[in-house]
């Protein structure tokens, strides 16, 4: 039935399809057939496992023959499951394969619902510094869209290496030392700057092979800003008469 799922539990299989799912073996009754309450009458019975290199795949079983069954059905049946077991093989396979593909994208999907609505700045480049991945904060940071970012460099973030360090030299200190931090200024495409504590890392693949580095920036401009200030009044208190009248 379309969009309906129905399990067995291996502690429910019995009868003679149960029978013949444990032993992996062909079963017939042609008499003494017992079904369930309001199971439809079953006569006589045949019941084979589908096998593929001794894996317990799948069942056939037909029953309510007009006569009863025989050896040469038995001999039919096994042969049809012969025959259906490299095609069911192959559809469990493409179904396995489109429910872990299907987890795959729910998983990124999630992941990225999260970077995009955290407050910090989400970047991933390939080993060359070219943009991969940017999360909105990023976007809106840079006052571009994401399609405007991808595949370019991570110099387009702007820097300003009198106040900050420079993309390049984030680049070459990551892929160095496998990681790095500091401050970095951004420029936006309107020419708006902002202070970025920057923590960049490489990403290695299961055998240990660098594929991508990823960086995370927290933007401290009005810190910054505020420090300042507070650096400047405390220069002007250090000048000042010890009583201002």
């Amino acid at each position: 039935m379309p969009g309906k799922e129905i399990r067995f539990p291996r502690d429910c299989w019995g009868g003679l399809w149960g029978g013949s799912l444990l032993d992996r073996s062909t079963k017939l009754a042609n008499r003494n057939l017992n079904t369930p309450e309001g199971h439809l009458t079953v006569h006589c019975a045949l019941a084979t496992p589908i096998l593929w290199y001794g894996e317990l795949i799948g069942q056939i079983v037909v029953a309510n023959k007009e006569s009863d069954y025989t050896s040469e059905d038995r001999e039919r049946l096994e042969s049809i499951a012969d025959y259906t077991a490299p095609l069911l093989r192959s559809r469990l396979l493409r179904q396995k394969h489109e429910a872990e593909r299907k987890r795959t994208e729910d998983a990124l999907r999630l992941h990225s619902l999260v970077l995009d609505q955290i407050q910090d700045r989400v970047a991933i480049t390939d080993i060359r510094g070219c943009l991969t991945y940017v999360n909105d904060s990023q976007c809106r940071a840079l006052n571009r869209s994401r399609q405007e970012l991808l595949g370019r460099s991570v110099e387009c973030f702007g820097d300003d290496p009198a106040r900050g360090a420079a993309q390049r030299e984030i680049l070459e200190q990551t892929l160095s030392y496998g990681q790095w931090r500091g401050g970095v200024v951004n420029i936006g495409s309107d020419g708006t700057e902002s202070i970025v504590d920057v923590r960049t890392t490489m990403v290695r693949d299961e055998e240990g092979t660098v594929v991508a580095l990823c960086g995370v920036g927290t933007d401290i401009t009005e810190r910054k800003r505020a420090e300042e200030e507070l650096r400047k009044y405390k220069q002007i208190v250090s000048h000042a008469p010890d009583r201002i009248a």
